[in-house]
Order: structure tokens, then C-alpha cells, then sequence
């Protein structure tokens, strides 16, 4: 695919077929659909850019090496190695891998290290509990990597000059979803998975059970896409507002006057799409509403959010036009950058959910809005599922503004992404059958003392660390990164409740960093983390600090809250005790030091410990006359918070519930019934005949008068 390319030479830019100097998206040519769209667009704001969507005119054109822009298909990773695995894209509510949404080539121009920048989303949808599930990453790479060539590919043919792939740095894909694979198949030993749902998907749908037997079986094949998981691999080709100057072809009609017919389909669907969706308005007139007193002051105000609401909604159809399904601004610059969003909706209001967009845990700088995808993706990607549970109301993707450079361990950043929906989703409760409760509990958390630091330095092959663990520190021995350092360490108990309430932890590392500076560091520590009041809660937990620095730091002050984590409720009144054991003992390391692994199975656990952090100040190192680094000081308070826990109910719990609220609902009944008796017979029936005393009654009727 097309990007933008730096001359070594003279650093000047340099466009390759027909490219956005802005985006580095390819640009729709004269014969695209993009060209049918009417003149009313001149009027858009110059540092809009449009994506819209089309066929690849061949399908090399979607390898890594093209840098391509594309919606669905498997991803084209920018960083071969290493790549995205299902524990970075796994739904926190179902636990299956999201499904590839898209990806756009997004390069800075000023920035160095983002010369090459994809950034890729994610979504779920594989149920109805996971229809706003999704996730958004960004990858980077300089002009001079170790993976693509310095100089732009010819992008008329596909050479067979080089194809770099992560197959060939070592990483086994998916033959399902084309991610990081751990698993292959049993039999072949070919075909790699990278769970068990798409080894199964891949052998009742994917073709794999009649070509398991072949000698070589393709691990990729493009012909047997399973499309409830893949979706429909499309280019995205970029529209910008100069382009009406474009003359058209007049050997073009016929396809210019097919693609409008499909782009008219296209509108059609997704209006009807939208009029399902839309929240419901009374078109009455407020005026009227007032003088006639319809209409109490509390239904007056619903009326006119709900007047606001559709005037939002009216907008939101007028701005877009066919074809469109994403909207990019191109100026970083832009002090109200966030004005530009298209808001489908105006709730919640926008400042609201300002307010909930984190900072960049990286370094700590305020997100910005970069771009939004707007529902008629779903027409795209969902037409052969209609009853797919993926929802779109306007995907909105804010990231760093600085595109600060991820870890070496991790190359793909996760950013921020939001889903303003199409209308409001009110929860679903259990009905009578409560089968899920909450507790409140302030947790008993205790340091451990037990720590494992590393320090990044500008040189790639040297760390410096420390831990308490001595097998691990002869590791840093070995490679000449041992370091001493001074730890200050207390905990509080501002409560009095004998339960800590927060954590000062201070490290001093008196050592020169003689021509190499911190560009990161690492702090893993260890806790024990107990509940007592409903569930009997015992387990080792831990906490992770990892953070990267464009400038070395003289100092690092961090104050955060331990956040308790749960993928499952507990079960009511059955005590946890799996996780109560040290996690890190020396035969977790015989073999090697892989503390990624390690994190990354503490991250797989039912429950454990993360820190939020609430603030963070870097004081930046300012070299005077080259003196090196004599001492970096990180300072961290940690707050042990009372959490929230779930807990699945019992099945007595489920009866007695289930009994109270039967038996209130019959009580209500039963009341009701008797106010209507009383009421009606009472007050008016019974008034008009003679009242007999139950003696005369029965005397009445032993003697079969009338009456």
C-alpha cells in the first residue's frame, strides 16, 4: 500500500502514487467511487480526510511491505516481530479473541520515530453481552528499521525483490485470524491457532479437516476465510476535499455510473440501519405543549433533550455521505481538535466523556482525538450476518500526542477508544432470580518486600537491575547488569483498623550512567492480598510499573490506588485459596529468564492486582557539560482501596430471594384486590341491600326464603 516516504539525501517529502502528503493513505484515483461524491464537499474543513472503501486491485497489494489501509481481512502487521497475541486482544467479557476490524496508515511527518505508524481496532460482537467491546493499538517504526527497506517499494508490481512477514522473525500465525499463535494442529503439525475456538472454527468451516492429511497444507490461505470471524478484506482509499479539481474520464462512465448504483445501495441500507437505531421524537410543537399544559415541567425538559437529541442525530446523517466510513484530521496542531468530532449523539454529553479519557500511562501527556469511524463500516463488514452483535455508533479513537515510542517488549501501544452509541443501553437485571451480587470490603494488603527492578538505557543490549530474589540477580550478574541500590519502604494504617492503607515505596540508585541514558524502567513488587467478610479470599498479587522517557529522568514521583481485577465473580461463601502460593521460585527460571511470560499468566488469572495511576511527575535530566547521571530517585505511593467484589449467588440465596419477592408481589396483589372489593361493594352495591346479621342469614336459608 502507499505511504510517505523521506529522502535520505535531502529530507525532502516525496509522494508515491498519487499519496495524502497529510494521512499517507493511498487517495482515490479518477475512476473510484470517491469521485461521485457532490461539490457540497469543497466546503469541509481542508484538514478532513475522508476514508472510503473499495476491492484491492490485487491482493499482493494488502502485504506488510505496502503499508496497507484496509478494513477487515487478517492484520498487516507493521512490527513483524513481535506481534499482536490473543492475550492483548482477548474480550473482557467473553474471553474469544476480537475480531480485525481495520487498519489505517497513519505516519507523523515531524515525529522520527513514527516515520512508519499503523493504527489498528478491534471489536468483539460475538454476543450481545460484547456488542461495545473494543480495543485500538498503535505501532511504530523509524525510517531505518530492521524489518522494511529505507526506500519506497515499487507499488506497480509486486517484486519479488524481498516480503518480509513475521513468519520469517520467527512468529506463527493464526490460520484462523492471522495473530500470534501458540497451538498447532496435533496432526499435521502445519497449522497454527491461537485458540481453541479458531481450531475448531478452522476444522468444521475453514476446510482444514479435508486438507489436514496434505503433505504441505498452507497455514494462510486466503480462499478459506471463515467470514463470522474474518470479515470481507477491503482497501481504504482516502477523499479530501482538493480533489474536486480532479477531471474525470470519460471511458469511466459506465463504472462511475455502477458504483453509484452500489453506493446508493449502500446509503439505503444504512439509513434504514440508522432509522432502527434512532432515538424515538414527538414532533409536537413546544409552544403549544406550554399553553395547553400537556405536559408537566419534568415531560417538558425530556421533550427538549429529546428535541436536541434527534437535531444531533439530524447532523450527524447530513455531514456523512456514501460511501464514508471513517473521518481523520490530519492537523496535530489544532488547539480544539475535539470540536471536530461528529457527535451521532448528545448523550452523554461530550465533556463527559472527555473527562473519562485516561492520559497516556506511557508519558503521562493528555490524549487527542486522531480519528472516528462512523457505522456504515457495518455494512461493509456485516452483510452476509445481519444478526451479528457487533454495534456502531460512532467509534472515536483518541491517542498520545507525542506517539511516544512503546517498550522494547511491546511494540504494539494500546490507546484509548470510545463508542458513543446509537441510543441509550439501559442494564438488564436478573429479574426474580438474583444470580449475581456485589459486596463493598476495605482488603487486607501487605508488602511482601519483594521486588524485581529493571532499567532501559539508550544502548539496546544494556539493562541494569536488581531484585530481592537471589537466583534472579545472578541472572543480572551474568550479563553484567547487576546494580546496588537503596530501598526506603512503610506502610500506613490511617484507619486503625489493622489493615494498611497505603504504601510509600522509595528507590535511590546511586550510579553512573556514563554516555547511556534511562529511557525506561520497570518495577514489578509483590503482595499478599486476603478478603475475610463474605469470601475468604487468600492470594499473592502483584503490581506493575512500567514507564518510558524521550528525555532521561533525574527523578519519578507516582501516586496510584492497587486496583483489584476480577474476569470471574467468586463463587458465595467458597473460600479461594489457588492462588495463594509464591509465583516466582527459582525453577520458574531454570531454563530461562522470561519475565514476560510471567506477567503475561499472572494477567490470565481469574483475579489479580494492577495500579491506576492518579499522578505522575518526571523531572527531566538536563545535561550540563556531558556530566553523566550520578543517581535516579523513584518515589511511589500506592493506596490500598476498598474495592467492589462480585460473587455469584447460591442456590438457597436464589430461593429466598426468589420467595420474598414472589411473596411481595402476591402481598401487593392480594392488597390490591381487596381495596377494589371494599371499594366497590362496600361504598355503593351493598349500600342499596338490606343488611342481614349472619344469624337471619343462615335462618334464611334453612327455611329457603327469598329475600
Amino acid at each position: 500500500m502507499v505511504g510517505l516516504f523521506l529522502d535520505d539525501q535531502n529530507h525532502h517529502a516525496e509522494t508515491v502514487s498519487s499519496t495524502n502528503p497529510k494521512l499517507g493513505i493511498r487517495r482515490s484515483n479518477k475512476n473510484s467511487v470517491s469521485n461521485l461524491l457532490p461539490s457540497f464537499w469543497t466546503m469541509i474543513d481542508p484538514n478532513l480526510d475522508l476514508g472510503l472503501v473499495r476491492p484491492f486491485a490485487h491482493r499482493w497489494q494488502s502485504k506488510c511491505k505496502y503499508f496497507p489501509s484496509k478494513i477487515g481481512g487478517r492484520p498487516s502487521f507493521l512490527v513483524l516481530n513481535p506481534i499482536l497475541d490473543l492475550d492483548r486482544i482477548k474480550c473482557s467479557k467473553c474471553s474469544k479473541p476480537m475480531r480485525f476490524l481495520l487498519q489505517i496508515y497513519a505516519p507523523l511527518e515531524n515525529l522520527e520515530h513514527a516515520f512508519h505508524r499503523t493504527v489498528y481496532v478491534f471489536g468483539c460482537g460475538q454476543s450481545s453481552k460484547c456488542s461495545n467491546e473494543f480495543k485500538v493499538f498503535r505501532c511504530q517504526l523509524p525510517q531505518q528499521n530492521e524489518f522494511y527497506s529505507d526506500r519506497p517499494p515499487n507499488y506497480e508490481k509486486d517484486l519479488d525483490d524481498y516480503d518480509p512477514s513475521p513468519i520469517e522473525f520467527g512468529r506463527n500465525l493464526c490460520s484462523v485470524c492471522g495473530i500470534d499463535a501458540k497451538s498447532f494442529c496435533s496432526k499435521c503439525r502445519q497449522s497454527w491457532y491461537c485458540c481453541r475456538e479458531h481450531q475448531l472454527a478452522h476444522w468444521k468451516k475453514g476446510g482444514h479437516k479435508q486438507n489436514c492429511s496434505n503433505e504441505k497444507v498452507d497455514n494462510l490461505q486466503e480462499d478459506n476465510i471463515i467470514s463470522d470471524i474474518v470479515f470481507k478484506e477491503l482497501e481504504i482509499v482516502i477523499r479530501t476535499p482538493d480533489d474536486d479539481d480532479e477531471t474525470k474520464s470519460d471511458d469511466g462512465d459506465d463504472d462511475e455510473q455502477s458504483n453509484a448504483i452500489l453506493e446508493e445501495s449502500e446509503m439505503k441500507k444504512f439509513n434504514e440501519y440508522i432509522e432502527t437505531k434512532k432515538p424515538e421524537f414527538q414532533d409536537e410543537n413546544l409552544d403549544e405543549i406550554v399553553k395547553n399544559n400537556k405536559h408537566s415541567e419534568e415531560d417538558l425538559e425530556d421533550d427538549v433533550q429529546q428535541q436536541a437529541e434527534q437535531e444531533c442525530f439530524d447532523r450527524f446523517k447530513r455531514a456523512t455521505r456514501r460511501g464514508e466510513i471513517l473521518r481523520y484530521y490530519s492537523d496535530w496542531n489544532l488547539d480544539d481538535q475535539r470540536s471536530k468530532i461528529l457527535w451521532i449523539s448528545s448523550r452523554p454529553v461530550p465533556r463527559e466523556i472527555f473527562s473519562k479519557v485516561p492520559r497516556c500511562p506511557n508519558c503521562f501527556s493528555e490524549r487527542r482525538f486522531e480519528f472516528q469511524i462512523i457505522p456504515t463500516l457495518l455494512n461493509k463488514i456485516l452483510h452476509e450476518y445481519p444478526m451479528d452483535h457487533l454495534d456502531i455508533g460512532t467509534l472515536i479513537i483518541f491517542s498520545c500526542p507525542d506517539s511516544c515510542q512503546p517498550t522494547k517488549s511491546n511494540k504494539y501501544f494500546e490507546e484509548y477508544i470510545y463508542n458513543q452509541p446509537l441510543f441509550e443501553i439501559n442494564e438488564v437485571n436478573d429479574g426474580f432470580w438474583i444470580k449475581e451480587n456485589q459486596f463493598r470490603e476495605q482488603p487486607d494488603v501487605n508488602f511482601k518486600k519483594q521486588f524485581i527492578l529493571i532499567i532501559e538505557t539508550s544502548d539496546p543490549e544494556q539493562i541494569f537491575g536488581f531484585s530481592t530474589f537471589e537466583f534472579i540477580n545472578q541472572e543480572f550478574r551474568q550479563l553484567n547488569s547487576w546494580i546496588a541500590i537503596n530501598v526506603q519502604q512503610l506502610e500506613f494504617d490511617n484507619e486503625n483498623d489493622e489493615k494498611y492503607d497505603r504504601l510509600w515505596f522509595k528507590l535511590d540508585v546511586p550510579f553512573r550512567f556514563d554516555r547511556l541514558e534511562i529511557i525506561g524502567i520497570r518495577l514489578i513488587g509483590f503482595f499478599s492480598y486476603n478478603l475475610s467478610s463474605r469470601i475468604a479470599l487468600q492470594m499473592e498479587s502483584i503490581f506493575e510499573l512500567n514507564h518510558n522517557f524521550n528525555r532521561s529522568p533525574r527523578s519519578l514521583r507516582i501516586e496510584s490506588d492497587l486496583e483489584f481485577i476480577q474476569n470471574r465473580p467468586f463463587q458465595d461463601r467458597v473460600p479461594e485459596y489457588f492462588y495463594n502460593r509464591s509465583m516466582i521460585f527459582k525453577a520458574t527460571f531454570d531454563e530461562r529468564f522470561e519475565l514476560e511470560k510471567f506477567i503475561r499468566n499472572y494477567y490470565n488469572r481469574h483475579y489479580y492486582t494492577r495500579l491506576r495511576e492518579n499522578f505522575y511527575q518526571s523531572d527531566p535530566f538536563r545535561k550540563i557539560f556531558n556530566d553523566p547521571i550520578e543517581s535516579f530517585q523513584l518515589d511511589l505511593i500506592v493506596n490500598y482501596r476498598e474495592n467492589l467484589y462480585r460473587y455469584r449467588t447460591n442456590f438457597w440465596y436464589l430461593i429466598k430471594w426468589a420467595l420474598i419477592q414472589y411473596l411481595g408481589v402476591f402481598l401487593i396483589t392480594d392488597l390490591f384486590v381487596k381495596w377494589i372489593k371494599n371499594f366497590v361493594f362496600d361504598e355503593y352495591l351493598v349500600a342499596s341491600i338490606p343488611k342481614l346479621s349472619d344469624q337471619q342469614l343462615l335462618q334464611s336459608i334453612m327455611d329457603k326464603k327469598k329475600f
